[in-house]
């Protein structure tokens, strides 16, 4: 079938990260096309949702081939090796945190038993492109949840692809043993819905603070209706909740984050701030260092446990910490410190 060989193509060549039907444009704007067969179990709606997200990433990434030859992008990209080199290991995540992709077309192509659809996406660049390249390279939790959230979203379409190859061929007769597909389809779809969800939320976060957190908690509870396991969710859900004073929902809500990806650094962080608001200080602490075995030359993560070891009236600790985020650029703590005598003005050995 045409279309289905022209559809595998192009899944290969996205989830490698090249480009394919590219239509693009001059600067500043970038256009992917993108054709998905459907018919049988495959309905309509799931090609639908499935091209735009591929042509939604496709697009991207041909926006962040832009971005990654800017200055300030080479240079924030050393900064980044320090604390998490995945998250600017390409310009894509800087692309979703600045671009908005469009879909402007979308078409049923084929005829009988060759059936597809078609969708065309467009990202436009953002007017002052250079000072958005600055001010969303400034705020690394937002960059790390848009890379997770697109490291998902090609999870998802591999298992597309995977599902994909399970159906019959056009015309053959169905085994007594074949499998009802429909039910993973579904789960894919919502899957995808739910990340589009995410992004749209991820426009009222900034510095990790979310600007109206009451509407992230109820666009979170949404969105978790259609995928109740995405760990993103759960960590914007628990975030908002933070700020909301609701400190035993946000527990929840981050453990629920961190039992599907139990490396998540910034989540781990986040739970043991939650720990010190609700006086467990010791657990925080567990926290702190986890989320520093993971990412030692984030200078937050340094902060954070050394205002737990003020906590604690474990001054020593505090200062080794406070010396260290200072080191690392963050000053603020290890001054108030000095200013207060609790710390020497000369840093001694960074904590580890």
């Amino acid at each position: 079938m045409r279309i289905a060989v022209l559809m595998a193509w192009c899944l290969v060549l996205l989830l490698h990260g090249a480009p394919c039907f590219a239509a693009g444009t001059a600067r500043p704007s970038f256009k992917h096309t993108v054709a998905v067969a459907f018919g049988g179990e495959l309905r309509l709606g799931t090609a639908i949702r499935v091209s735009e997200s591929m042509a939604r990433i496709g697009a991207m990434q041909r926006a962040a081939l832009l971005l990654e030859k800017n200055p300030a992008f080479q240079v924030a990209k050393q900064g980044y090796e320090r604390i998490d080199p995945d998250i600017l290991r390409d310009g894509q995540a800087l692309a979703w945190a600045i671009c908005k992709p469009i879909v402007t077309g979308q078409e049923q192509i084929g005829k009988a038993r060759d059936l597809g659809v078609r969708t065309t996406v467009t990202v436009v660049t953002p007017p002052q492109l250079e000072v958005r390249i600055k001010e969303a390279l400034l705020n690394p939790a937002r960059l790390t949840l848009f890379r997770k959230a697109l490291d998902m979203d090609q999870g998802l379409l591999r298992q597309f692809v995977h599902v994909s190859a399970s159906l019959p061929a056009q015309g053959a007769q169905p085994s007594a043993l074949h499998e009802d597909l429909t039910p993973q389809f579904t789960h894919i779809v919502n899957g995808l819905h739910a990340l589009t969800l995410l992004r749209d939320m991820l426009d009222d976060y900034d510095q990790g603070m979310w600007k109206n957190p009451s509407g992230v908690v109820e666009a979170a509870a949404r969105a978790l209706e259609l995928a109740p396991d995405n760990p993103l969710l759960w960590y914007a859900r628990g975030t908002a909740e933070f700020q909301l004073q609701h400190m035993q929902e946000s527990l929840d809500a981050l453990d629920r984050a961190l039992r599907k990806i139990p490396d998540f650094a910034l989540a781990l962080h986040d739970r043991g701030t939650t720990y010190v608001r609700l006086h467990l200080t010791n657990l925080a602490l567990e926290d702190y260092n986890a989320a520093i075995s993971l990412q030692p030359g984030n200078a937050d993560f340094f902060r954070s446990r050394g205002s737990a070891h003020l906590v604690l009236e474990d001054f020593n600790a505090m200062c080794r910490d406070f010396q260290t985020a200072c080191s690392l650029g963050t000053c603020e703590n290890y001054h108030w410190a000095v200013s207060r005598g609790h710390c020497t003005a000369v840093p001694t050995v960074p904590a580890q």
